[in-house]
């Protein structure tokens, strides 16, 4: 009787240590998850105010109609990028997490929205083809030329293409740049030489591509080559040159195949 009184208080301590060692592990979790929760959502409300949705750009030809309207639309709770990466996380908490984990990602998902609509939704934007010179990037792409032996060719100018967008007052709330285009010329010996018209746009093009820094992508090479009065003018994408240039051509062929079709 009394061995089997000792089993039972045994078994009866046991179950008490075990009982007392749930209850401080959930209690950790619970401490824990509270803290989680007003860490992110500090972390998220920064977020939120440091960075507003920005207007999507309407990426269009240059010959496209000179002016034109986009209006803001939040397609989200809040911040478009952010709330795709909210809503992933989501399912994966669903899919294989636990309720504690659910209840600190409510609760920074609620302090994400609050932060969003005291932030306020950007007005209509107005959007209008613009331009933007660029004399630092001039400043550099002389640089670059010269250290690839084209000191001959002239700098006629280099600016940025892109978009103002424009307040309902017709002041411009910012400038988004789309590409960066260089306009040079060179005096050359021969027009006709094509060989050398092709070996030239190909240097010039190594030498640019070193540029660091620039607003936008590369877009345009405007080339005017003179030569006792008369000259050739070849406008076009570097994406168009690095295409010719992958495929193999240099020199005459490049040149013609860079030319209009």
């Amino acid at each position: 009787m009394n061995k089997r009184l000792s089993r039972i208080f045994v078994v009866a301590a046991f179950a008490l240590i075990f009982t007392a060692m749930l209850g401080i592990i959930a209690l950790g979790l619970l401490t824990a998850a509270r803290n989680q929760s007003a860490a992110v959502a500090a972390s998220a409300t920064f977020i939120i105010a440091r960075n507003r949705t920005t207007e999507a750009l309407l990426t269009t030809t240059e010959t496209a109609a000179p002016t034109r309207t986009a209006t803001f639309t939040p397609s989200a709770a809040y911040e478009p990028t952010l709330y795709a990466l909210r809503r992933t996380e989501a399912y994966n908490i669903m899919a294989s997490m636990g309720p504690t984990e659910y209840a600190v990602f409510s609760a920074t998902e609620t302090a994400l929205v609050v932060a969003f609509r005291a932030v306020g939704t950007p007005a209509p934007c107005g959007f209008v083809w613009a331009r933007q010179p660029l004399p630092e990037v001039e400043r550099q792409a002389r640089t670059a030329l010269d250290n690839a032996g084209q000191a001959a060719v002239e700098i006629r100018y280099v600016e940025a293409y892109g978009e103002n967008c424009l307040e309902t007052d017709g002041r411009v709330r910012y400038f988004a740049a789309m590409t960066t285009d260089f306009y040079l010329s060179a005096e050359v010996v021969d027009l006709n030489d094509e060989a050398r018209l092709g070996q030239m746009v190909e240097s010039i093009y190594r030498a640019l591509l070193t540029l660091t820094d620039l607003p936008a992508r590369l877009g345009y090479l405007d080339m005017i080559f003179t030569s006792g009065g008369q000259e050739r003018r070849l406008r076009v994408m570097f994406d168009q040159i690095e295409a010719a240039l992958d495929t193999g051509y240099t020199g005459a062929a490049l040149w013609s195949a860079l030319q209009p079709q």
